[in-house]
């Protein structure tokens, strides 16, 4: 291994990441042309509707993948679409090609085309790839090499930002797979003399992870040509990324140095429902943005979270509240790897019967008091004088106007109690209207 001194740090600060580049913009700029003019040859023609040329070569993802995040992301529908490659090169052993799509690795993986269906002795399929951009992998062993599929792989690439469309067959013709790259760098722990055990990853990759040893270095063999993310993790640290590390064909490049911080609890915001604080349904969406390491969460409406289990994190998941109300606040925890936790709460108006209402009236009749009740939505409702409408009443049709026998005399202080209820079982709280004693 090279020295490794004199390296550009990138900072990890708690709460948030920040990562600046290296002294060296040569080596780690994904935006710079190919300096070997072979690697020029290991690009692709796409001959897809479009026949716009696909760069096999180093460039640019746009920020990583979310493949192997803990954070839950959106489903992606499946397109119906197929990913055909095929390689050009005869220092390929066509039996140990393999390939997949970066983020599903295991849904999303190349097998043989055969030559009934347009394959050749080179021609690999992916099928059923969901529309939009994808990071494409692909490796394979030289003629000659020894080991099972995957063990003997010397040659790989990464192929950034391959667009597929819905229901449409891509294809890569005469792609060659470059001899992969190696990294090496350092990984310090921020207050320890022991950096060892940071696992360095390649998120939804099936590149095998790396481990730093206890003065944080670290050497990563044998990586597909390309631009990558990468994730340096410690239990009890923020975790450290980099969005876009190149590698190249048989050359060994040192990454930026990087420093891992203690996490100190983690941060993050909560949204309800579309964020507008009001909701037409009791079960709402439950969106959770982090900014720090997250490993459980617990959900409540009850700010002591009285029998409420530990989770495991997701960013997006649905809560649904027992009763409708003006104030309706949902409590969360948040537990990152050390343990912290931090709580935050978020308010919401669930309003499925609209703006309930009872007023209470006086009537002709010398017996009852007139009501006039207002429930969007409502079928039914349930009218008694007994505080919390436990008792007393009977379900009955909703109408806005009815005549109730008060408790007491219509000529002193009353008060009726209302609830609804919808076609779907929902009831609404109750709701309570008053009339005075009169003068």
């Amino acid at each position: 291994m090279g020295h490794l001194f004199g390296f550009k740090k990138i900072a990890v600060v708690i709460g948030w990441q920040m990562m600046v580049g290296c002294s060296d913009p040569a080596k780690v700029n994904p935006n710079k042309e190919p300096s070997d003019p072979g690697q020029a040859a290991m690009l692709g023609t796409d001959i897809s509707s479009k026949g716009d040329p696909i760069a096999a070569g180093p460039t640019p993802i746009g920020g990583g993948t979310k493949g192997s995040d803990p954070i839950a992301a959106e489903p992606t529908p499946i397109s119906g679409a197929n990913l055909i490659v095929t390689v050009e090169d005869a220092n390929v052993d066509p039996s140990t090609v393999q390939g997949y799509i970066v983020g599903n690795p295991s849904q999303f993986k190349a097998e043989p085309l055969a030559a009934g269906q347009g394959g050749s002795e080179r021609t690999y399929i992916i099928r059923n790839v969901p529309e939009g951009d994808h990071d494409v992998i692909m490796t394979a062993g030289s003629v000659g090499r020894t080991g099972a599929p995957g063990t003997a792989s010397d040659l790989g690439i990464r192929l950034s930002k391959v667009k597929v469309n819905k229901g449409e067959t891509r294809r890569i013709e005469r792609l060659r797979i470059p001899k992969m790259g190696h990294l090496e760098g350092v990984v310090q722990l921020q207050g320890k003399q022991n950096h060892e055990l940071v696992m360095i990853a390649f998120p939804g990759t099936n590149i095998p992870v790396g481990i730093s040893d206890a003065g944080g270095r670290y050497s990563l063999k044998n990586i597909p040509v390309g631009t990558h993310e990468i994730t340096f993790s410690h239990n009890g640290y923020i975790t450290g990324r980099i969005a876009n590390q190149l590698v190249e064909s048989e050359q060994t490049i040192t990454v930026p140095e990087m420093v891992l911080y203690p996490s100190l609890g983690a941060k993050g915001t909560l949204t309800l429902g579309d964020g507008s604080g009001v909701s037409t349904s009791r079960t709402i969406k439950v969106n959770i943005t982090p900014t720090g390491d997250v490993t459980l969460m617990a959900l409540s409406d009850q700010p002591m979270f009285a029998n409420i289990p530990w989770v495991p994190f997701a960013s997006y998941t649905t809560y649904t509240f027992k009763e409708d109300g003006m104030n309706k606040n949902l409590f969360l925890k948040l537990s990152d790897s050390n343990g912290l936790i931090s709580e935050f709460s978020a308010q919401v108006a669930v309003m499925i019967f609209g703006d309930v209402n009872l007023i209470v009236k006086r009537s002709a009749s010398q017996t009852k008091v007139a009501l006039a009740l207002k429930a969007t939505n409502a079928s039914q409702m349930y009218i008694t004088n007994t505080v919390g409408c436990g008792t007393g009443g009977v379900w009955e049709n909703y109408q806005p106007n009815k005549e109730w026998t008060p408790v007491n005399s219509v000529n002193a202080k009353n008060t009726v109690f209302v609830k609804f209820r919808n076609t779907a079982g929902d009831e609404s709280i109750c709701t309570s209207g008053t009339i005075e004693a009169r003068e």
